[in-house]
Order: C-alpha cells, then structure tokens, then sequence
C-alpha cells in the first residue's frame, strides 16, 4: 500500500499495524521487530509501505474459506500526531481435503464368515465437500472387488452426501472370506476430496482366516456294564466336528487292560458341524478269564 506526504512539510511518519488477528504479520523493513518502521517523507513524496501476514494451515476444518481476519495499516504523522488508516479483510480461499482419522485392527474371520471393518473418515477442509472412496487391491480400483475367492465392498461412504467441513463419517469395509481353511488378504482403502484427487488418503486393511479345529465324542448304545464269555459288547461312537473347517478323525485306543477292544481305525471326515453315524466299539473278553475281571480302555 502506498502512502503520501501532502502536508507541505518534511515528515517522518510512524508505520504500524492494528488487528485483533493472532496471524503473524510484521513489515519488510522492521529489523529490530518492535512492529513499527519510522519513514522520513519529503513534501510531495510518495513510497510504498511492504508488510506481510502469513495465513494459517487449514486444521479441523478451520479457518473457514471466506472468512478471515480484518487488518488496519495505520501512519502517524511526526508533525502532529495525526493517523491515516486503511483497512482490509482477508479471506481464506478454499482447501478441498480429507483424511483418515482411525481404522479398526485387522479383521479375523472363521472360513466363509462375513464381517465388515469400520473406518472414520473427516473432511479437514475448510469447505463443504463430497467424498471420493473406493478400495484397490492388484491395480483393480472399485467398491467390490473379487479375488482368489474373496469378496471385499465398501459400505455406507454415501459419496452424494455432503460432508461440511470437519464432519466425519464411519465407513465400513466388509469381506467375506472363501470356503478355506487358512487365507489373508490386505486391501487398501483411498479417499479423497471429489475432484482433488492430489489430496489422497489411504489405509491398508486386512483379514485372515481362523481355523478352528476341535471334536466332541459321544458314547449311545449298552453299557456293557458286564460282559459275558463267548460273546461281544458294543457300545456305540459318534464323532461330532465342532471346529469351523471340514477335519479328519482317527480314533485310537490306549491303556487297554482286562478284555481285547476294538474299533474301526479308517479316517473320518467331517464336515463342520457334521455328526458321524455310529461307529461300533467291541469288548470281548479274553478266553478262560476270570470272572469279575474288570477292564478298562480309553478312546
């Protein structure tokens, strides 16, 4: 801005700045920065004043575009101590952004589980703003992607609903995992401002699949509290998968004592939840054995 010396006299005219602003501000040629610069002004003499504010970094959505402080440039006459002043507002343009702000840990999932992962989105510009999201993964960009039997969507971005500035959305990632006993997969989730695709933000989110592998056997049938000589006993097994994948069972018998046992030794497949038919256990007595003989077996 420049300022004139009308007065028909020498001057030297005090330069400061008047605002209620917290923005640094100071003038080019104050180098001992009390904030002031003396001019020597000749009669007639017209220069320019230099002086620069620095605008803030837009945080949470403020300072708002189009709002802004309101600055005074004030001179006072070494003569008679009279003030001219001239004042200006400052606005922010506009800053399209959007980040990232917290994401769930990784998902576990049991084989063929769905489930969904949620992320907090902000737009930490300082305008109203549409949301850009979708998921990548092998440089495939979409809001569903399908790989090596995966599915992984993005839900609830609601990107033609806008989001003033500072509001945050929860988005969620959800993924359905393959028919697979042991799997991962990341994906990466990228959003943006709509049409600023230079402010980009993104996180890596994953899931893996937990094989649960555990088993229930169940006696039906006889006691066989006692068993006569010459003749067999069965006592009915049934294996039941209890684990969250198809599993394989053997049955084995150990610390037999008292009478022979016996019991199938094929592998058993089960798929989850599955209930075997009956496996039969024989207990035989030995040949000329004492009455009373007690006997014993674990499976």
């Amino acid at each position: 801005v420049n300022i004139s010396n009308t007065a028909g006299f020498d001057d030297l005219v005090k330069i400061r700045m008047n605002t209620e602003s917290n923005w640094p501000y100071g003038f080019v040629d104050d180098f001992d920065g009390n904030g002031e610069v003396l001019l020597d002004l000749s009669d007639g003499e017209e220069i320019f004043i230099n002086f620069w504010i620095i605008t803030p970094a837009v945080q949470n959505g403020a300072p708002l575009a189009g709002t802004g402080p309101t600055f005074s440039v004030e001179a006072e006459s070494g003569l008679d101590r009279r003030t001219s002043s001239w004042t200006f507002d400052l606005e922010m343009q506009t800053f399209h952004n959007m980040s990232i702000d917290s994401s769930d840990e990784n998902l576990t999932l049991e084989p063929g589980q769905t489930g969904r992962v949620e992320v907090s989105i902000r737009n930490n510009g300082n305008i109203e703003t549409y949301l850009n999201a979708f998921l990548r993964l092998n440089g495939i960009d979409d809001d569903r992607i399908e790989e090596n039997g995966w599915t992984i969507a993005l839900f609830n971005a609601f990107e033609f609903q806008i989001l003033a500035p500072n509001e945050s959305r929860i988005i969620e990632i959800g993924f359905e995992s393959p028919n697979k006993n042991i799997d991962q997969l990341s994906v990466e989730l990228v959003v943006s401002p709509q049409a600023f695709p230079q402010r980009t933000s993104s996180v890596s989110v994953s899931s893996i699949i937990d094989w649960k592998r555990d088993g229930n056997i169940s006696l039906s049938g006889d006691s066989c509290i006692s068993v006569e000589i010459n003749s067999t006993c069965q006592r009915m097994i049934q294996i039941q998968n209890t684990g969250n994948y198809f599993e394989e069972y053997t049955l084995h018998l150990i610390d037999e004592t008292g009478m022979e046992f016996d019991i199938t030794s094929e592998v058993i497949g089960l798929s989850k939840g599955e209930l075997s038919s009956f496996i039969p256990l024989n207990l035989t007595p030995f040949v000329k054995a004492d009455g009373f003989l007690p006997a014993s077996v674990t499976l």
